[in-house]
């Protein structure tokens, strides 16, 4: 998408369906990374059953590892991208906004707070007199993004 989208659902039992295929989304995501989980785990266990460390895997081992952790990081950040939930407080059952500038969704709530917080900002450094470069680590590019 390339504008801001607010997502709302007025009828409780819409809602409820919404939330529900939410939390199916979610859930599948989740076993899916349990599996790899359990495979990555069973890949670092010896004959024993004692934990290896990454060190003395074998290369296909190693390889295979590798594949899983970076599967499981990709499912992770599809959901944590997706309108099934919040970018902020990771809330599920929340209307959502989505930010073109950030490929992300945000819940009306989180939005609202970040554009607030913005505001007030952008105010108090107005009255202070303050410049853009006497904050280092305030992003200002991001919050813009929310107004």
């Amino acid at each position: 998408m390339k504008k801001k989208r607010r997502i709302r659902v007025n009828d409780p039992q819409l809602r409820k369906v919404r939330n529900q295929l939410r939390m199916v989304l979610i859930r599948a995501v989740g076993a899916e990374s349990k599996k790899m989980h359990k495979e990555m785990r069973s890949l670092k266990a010896d004959k024993n059953g004692a934990l290896k460390t990454i060190d003395a895997l074998s290369p296909l081992e190693l390889k295979r590892f590798r594949e899983l952790q970076n599967s499981e990081n990709d499912n992770r950040r599809i959901v944590e991208a997706s309108i099934c939930q919040c970018a902020t407080c990771r809330q599920i059952d929340k209307d959502m906004v989505f930010n073109p500038s950030y490929n992300m969704w945000f819940c009306v709530d989180c939005y609202a707070q970040t554009r607030e917080f913005y505001k007030r900002i952008k105010q108090e450094r107005k009255e202070r007199g303050v410049s853009r470069e006497d904050y280092d680590d305030f992003d200002e590019d991001y919050f813009k993004s929310f107004t």
